[in-house]
């Protein structure tokens, strides 16, 4: 039962005086009624403020639907929902995923705001909460019709043990999600979303483009995990809800709240790579509250089959990131983060070892970037939110390719203003945006821009039914360089019976291309000729899938397909172009289709998932119009993740299996298609009071490329690389050792989100 306390506020006797002369007119008005007096007319109640403060085991429960009637709020930071109803008797719902919902009855009185106080219990049934903002508000998984998958919880506090200093563990995890080595010299990585190239996912951080309108090929590898909630990933095109840049989907990763939590670790890998983070978070008051977030990590390079290339490349990383949180009143709220990150990384040929040519050969990326980021909301009256959206980042790198130096300077500076409102069986959201993208290449000034992008975007949920909602989005975004891009799309919730949901999603969509194509990574940018011509690229998208749950099982199925239309591409030029990148828009679409399984349980200490994907992506051969598979998009990939936990002892077992099928090459002497590996990885953890102990083991069966075939080429490509595109894992088996002190007693990664 919820725990109910009611909070009026006494005047005393001036009060209680007053009551009584409003009940003596009471009584006169309706002996007047009786005698058939004429009567005042009758206007609606005046509305009063109902504070909603919910609670789990003792601690403010965030992101709780609040409902009384047609009016509802979610939960902020601390607790707290206000709602604004007419004065009476009130009904308020209460419900959050993996919560018993809870009900109660309050009476309002006209001139009196009230508080109370809900206690909520979990339930064995359901599984992890998850509240989900990238679809452009907040709600409950199961109850948004925009497809959004979550990696929250246990998953997140896992991954991050295992690989503390970048994020490249946490999406293997997700089906049709692929993290794609993109170059072996400095290991930079791309994720492809259901087989379309890594360039098309636009990355987020807490919505916010705080990384800029294109992936550098190194975000992943520079994004420490510590301060992550979770991680949504919408699929497809959502150009529609983030602009030209998400042409393929939108990975949003979420940060921690503040709470009263320290936490220290320290990591050392049997590969000479060494971890240490810290992690500050406090809640000052109610309304104030900060985190703090800084690392410092390295790595020295390694060669694994004395080849004389650094299979691993050697780096040294320092980053911070402070955020500050405020909550105002009537459910207003203000995110303030800033980052800043300097890296330099070290790859090529090792010291004293010379490329086939009898040449040194070395690769060097010096990153220096920072950025600053603000998003809050404040009601305007009783149904309408105002939410602001603001970022600005710059990221400098200075890379070096042998003997040819690269200077990049990229900055992205954007806004936006959206209003949204509740009225009945609608959720409407208007906004506009503006973005600012500049691109300077010292050693190719025609690659050099200043793109401006002004933007309007309108989006409706539209519940018709308790059991069926739908939602559309439209944005038209006017490019200073492509002209005017137009995004729809359309989504649709239907549930078929009790925890059993069916959703379709159709998408289109327009992007605006740059010259950081993925070859670019293993040889430059400076590279590119041609873009001056290049078009916009085209997508279309459909989508379907049922996500069933029954007690602590849940699983989902999805089929997909895609087509982009005018794909840039890249081709190594010939003759007098030779040692150029060539990009062109290509004859004929590429084409993907694929569909996807996850299963997820959780049964007392022990938490699984299973996941398989099938993709079959196809893109033109150069210079025709025939399609042919896509190289390095593997058509068949699966996974099995399971985690046991004792609260009594504090032990941690976490044992994963992740299968990669065949998958085509491009330019490889060696093999035509890689062949199929098989990744296993044991993490090991103990708690001892504040310390944690931890062994994690990845890639045990020790899956590399080079143990298959040559990485090193006989002599240097068309492009200019030294090596061949990589296919598989480069860094074979790691293990490490961990400490990890918290001041709270239990890590904070290892609290529920």
């Amino acid at each position: 039962m919820p725990v109910l306390r009611v909070c009026v506020t006494s005047r005393s006797v001036t009060r209680a005086v007053r009551e009584s002369a409003v009940l003596g007119a009471l009584v006169l008005t309706t002996e007047a009624r009786a005698q058939g007096a004429p009567q005042p007319p009758v206007g609606p109640p005046p509305a009063v403020t109902l504070t909603v403060r919910v609670e789990a085991q003792g601690g403010p429960l965030e992101d709780a639907r609040v409902r009384a009637g047609s009016v509802a709020a979610l939960s902020n930071a601390v607790g707290v929902a206000l709602l604004r109803l007419p004065a009476g008797t009130a009904t308020v719902v209460v419900t959050r995923l993996g919560f018993h919902p809870e009900s109660l009855t309050v009476a309002l009185r006209a001139g009196r705001d009230t508080a109370v106080t809900v206690t909520m219990a979990e339930t064995a049934e359901s599984l992890t909460s998850v509240v989900v903002t990238t679809a452009r508000g907040a709600s409950r998984i199961e109850d948004a019709p925009t497809r959004v998958e979550v990696l929250a919880g246990e998953d997140v506090a896992e991954k991050m043990e295992m690989r503390p200093a970048d994020a490249t563990g946490f999406l293997s995890e997700m089906g049709g999600v692929r993290v794609q080595r993109t170059a072996a010299g400095s290991g930079a990585a791309g994720v492809r979303l259901q087989g379309l190239r890594p360039r098309y996912t636009l990355m987020l951080n807490d919505g916010l483009p705080v990384y800029g309108g294109g992936g550098s090929g190194l975000d992943l590898l520079q994004l420490p995990p510590a301060d992550l909630r979770q991680v949504e990933v919408i699929k497809g095109p959502a150009t529609a809800l983030y602009g030209p840049a998400a042409l393929g989907g939108v990975i949003n990763l979420v940060s921690k709240r503040p709470g009263h939590e320290r936490d220290l670790l320290v990591q050392q890998s049997s590969r000479g790579g060494t971890n240490a983070y810290g992690w500050y978070s406090q809640r000052f008051s109610p309304a104030v509250g900060l985190t703090l977030l800084a690392g410092a990590h390295g790595q020295s390079r390694q060669d694994l089959n004395a080849d004389g290339w650094a299979d691993m490349p050697g780096f040294e990383r320092v980053e911070a990131r402070p955020r500050l949180f405020l909550e105002g009143a009537h459910g207003g709220s203000l995110l303030v983060t800033a980052g800043g990150t300097r890296e330099t990384r070290r790859g090529g040929f090792l010291p004293g070892r010379l490329a086939p040519d009898g040449l040194a050969y070395a690769e060097q990326v010096d990153t220096r970037r920072a950025d600053v980021g603000v998003m809050g909301h404040r009601m305007l009256g009783e149904r309408m939110l105002l939410q602001l959206r603001g970022a600005a980042n710059r990221d400098q790198q200075d890379r070096q390719f042998g003997e040819d130096p690269e200077s990049l300077r990229r900055s992205t500076g954007f806004g936006e203003l959206s209003l949204s409102r509740q009225q009945g069986a609608h959720d409407a959201l208007v906004g506009v945006s503006a973005q600012a993208d500049r691109n300077q290449v010292r050693q190719q000034p025609a690659l050099n821009y200043h793109w401006t992008t002004a933007s309007a975007f309108a989006q409706d949920v539209w519940t018709l039914a308790p059991a069926l909602a739908l939602t559309g989005s439209a944005r038209v975004d006017q490019h200073s360089r492509f002209g005017t891009l137009v995004s729809p799309r359309l989504s649709a919730r239907y549930l078929l019976t009790p925890g059993l949901t069916a959703r379709v999603a159709w998408a289109g969509g327009q992007s605006a291309p740059t010259p950081y194509v993925e070859e670019t990574q293993a040889v430059g940018v400076r590279r590119v000729r041609n873009f001056g011509a290049i078009r916009p690229e085209r997508a279309d998208y459909a989508s379907a899938d049922l996500t069933g749950s029954r007690g602590p099982f849940q699983l989902i199925a999805t089929a997909f397909t895609s087509r982009i239309r005018d794909a840039v591409t890249a081709t190594p030029g010939v003759g007098a172009a030779a040692g150029t990148l060539q990009v062109a828009n290509a004859l004929a679409p590429v084409r993907t289709r694929g569909a996807e399984l996850f299963l997820e349980t959780s049964l007392r200490d022990f938490y699984g998932t299973v996941i398989y994907s099938y993709t079959d992506a196809r893109e033109p051969a150069t210079g025709s119009g025939a399609a042919s598979p896509a190289p390095y998009m593997p058509r068949h990939a699966g996974g099995i993740d399971l985690t046991f936990e004792s609260e009594e002892t504090g032990s941690w077992i976490a044992v994963e299996a992740f299968y990669t099928g065949p998958q085509p090459t491009a330019g490889d002497p060696y093999r035509a298609s890689g062949k199929p590996y098989t990744v296993v990885g044991v993490l090991v953890a103990q708690q001892v009071g504040p310390v944690r102990l931890f062994c994690s083991m990845e890639n045990l069966t020790d899956a590399r490329q080079s143990r298959i075939a040559p990485v090193v080429l006989p002599s240097r490509a068309l492009d200019g690389r030294w090596t061949t595109a990589p296919w598989g894992l480069l860094e074979g088996r790691v293990i490490s050792l961990g400490v990890r002190w918290s001041a709270q007693g239990k890590p904070h990664g290892l609290t529920a989100p």
